[in-house]
């Protein structure tokens, strides 16, 4: 008799429970249709920016920009700026300078790994950095495209979740590249240590030097490596010798190129 009460119980509990599942989904997909609506929309964007003429204002070393859904771009010019687009419903600002850093992030309601919102072209940020910095880029992009361009400096770390990272004409130290979702390109890129980590989309490295100079290391799962046209397999190409540079370039869906020019 009792289990018999426990096993009504369990069925009640759990078509209770379906039903508000139901529901809840049917209200969240709602939701997230307007919340993408309301990202495309110019209108809800104010056009903000930080200078050198903020009160807090001490050129870094450092920079550290954390966005959650923004198109970001990376360009050197003749003084610091960062422009950005801010969602007056969703966008959350926090930013400061101190010890030659310079930190921003840019957290978004409703930005869940369940359901992917699109940057809109008035969701976009642009960062300048002056020429005479040679310190170091920290990159981090929820859900947007990155394209970094005619940089010189240090080191540059990029860490994208969805959507597509370029480095084109330019030269760092190291570059270090982490992306779950998208393609990964570095065109005319000078560079001691390249890493690409890549779930799912094409790496693509066009690297100006020579390849007796580098440890290289391309490895994929599903997809395809090629150095210079030829296809290689997956894993060590070249152990190198003291003093190389490094070459890592791994992806579990696609494919990997590495061109030497």
């Amino acid at each position: 008799m009792k289990a018999k009460i426990f096993i009504w119980i369990f069925i009640v509990i759990a078509g209770v429970g379906l039903i508000l599942g139901i529901v809840g989904a049917s209200l969240y997909s709602f939701n997230f249709s307007a919340i993408g609506r309301d990202f495309r929309n110019e209108h809800h964007y104010t056009a903000q920016y930080i200078d050198e003429s903020h009160q807090d204002f001490e050129m870094p070393n450092t920079i550290n920009l954390n966005l959650s859904i923004q198109n970001l771009t990376v360009i050197q010019g003749t003084e610091f700026r960062f422009d950005y687009h801010k969602n007056i419903h969703y966008s959350t600002i926090t930013y400061n300078f101190y010890e030659n850093t310079f930190d921003f992030k840019m957290t978004t309601r409703f930005a869940f790994r369940l359901f992917s919102i699109s940057p809109g072209r008035f969701s976009r940020a642009t960062l300048t950095i002056p020429y005479s910095f040679t310190g170091d880029l920290n990159l981090k992009v929820s859900t947007g495209n990155i394209n970094v361009s005619g940089l010189d400096t240090n080191n540059i770390n990029i860490v994208s979740r969805t959507g597509n990272t370029t480095v084109t004409n330019t030269t760092a130290t190291s570059i270090k590249i982490t992306a779950n979702t998208g393609n990964v390109t570095l065109n005319n890129v000078i560079s001691h240590n390249v890493s690409i980590t890549n779930r799912t989309g094409n790496n693509t490295v066009n690297l100006v030097g020579e390849m007796l100079n580098y440890r290289i290391e391309l490895r994929h799962r599903t997809g395809n490596s090629r150095i210079n046209g030829d296809r290689v397999p997956s894993g060590i190409q070249r152990h190198g010798s003291a003093g190389d540079g490094s070459i890592y370039i791994t992806n579990r869906t696609g494919n990997n190129n590495l061109n030497f020019i």
